[in-house]
């Protein structure tokens, strides 16, 4: 991997740590409640009465692009909301598990979905009984519930063929060692081989040079001359 395409991955799995980091902070908004804007500590109403949110997402744009600043600084703060954004092209290639948390399937609904209904039953500034409060809050829990039942079922499933690839892998992997290992052993066969006739071949040379000392031949030009053999020219020719 090249120094450039390693940084763009760097740069990519921090999109997604940054992705992962927001969704957490709104599930979590999810369960407490979405925080009230504040001054002086109290509760701020619009025009038509209802309770005034602190900024949240409302699409995958405005996640992305969501990083406080339409936010207070003690929100900011207190949850750590990511400052940069994210790009559109680092989004498309999110991993699946993390697109169904934001986007929902067809069990689960998507979080901006959530949110909106979750802010719906906050905004709301008229008097209601505890039976009231508790069936919304019921309502709700039980929506919430089956997203996260149908977002495990997922993983459960992601995991298993992620599983599955890793014992690929492992297998190709020991099969490559295993021709590996045997390559090496023939070629390291044929290297003792090819030194063991280099080492019968040269005792048949001392022999023969042996064998040459003792009938008084001179051998010290064989090793120089070649395999021409020049014939004496008839001078009838």
């Amino acid at each position: 991997m090249s120094k450039e395409s390693d940084k763009l991955e760097r740069q990519r799995e921090e999109a997604f740590r940054r992705i992962d980091k927001k969704l957490d902070i709104l599930e979590l908004w999810l369960d407490e409640g979405i925080p009230f804007k504040l001054i002086n500590g109290n509760k701020q109403v619009d025009s038509k009465g209802n309770y005034v949110l602190e900024d949240f997402p409302k699409s995958v744009r405005g996640l992305r692009l969501w990083n406080g600043k339409e936010n207070s600084e003690e929100v900011v703060k207190k949850y750590h909301i990511p400052a940069a954004q994210t790009s559109d092209r680092a989004w498309k290639a999110a991993p699946s598990a993390t697109r169904i948390r934001v986007e929902g399937n067809e069990d689960r609904a998507s979080i901006f979905a959530l949110l909106k209904e979750k802010a719906s039953i906050q905004r709301s500034n008229k008097q209601k009984t505890r039976i009231d409060e508790l069936e919304e809050k019921l309502t709700f829990s039980e929506k919430k519930s089956n997203g996260l039942a149908a977002e495990l079922v997922q993983l459960r499933i992601a995991n298993k063929a992620l599983e599955k690839d890793v014992r690929i892998a492992e297998t190709r992997l020991e099969d490559a060692r295993h021709v590996m290992s045997q390559q090496l052993d023939f070629k390291s066969k044929t290297i003792k081989q090819s030194e063991n006739d280099n080492k019968t071949l040269q005792n048949e040379i001392d022999k023969l040079k042996a064998r040459l000392i003792e009938n008084n031949i001179d051998f010290s030009d064989i090793e120089q001359s070649n395999s021409v053999i020049s014939f004496p020219v008839s001078k009838d020719e």
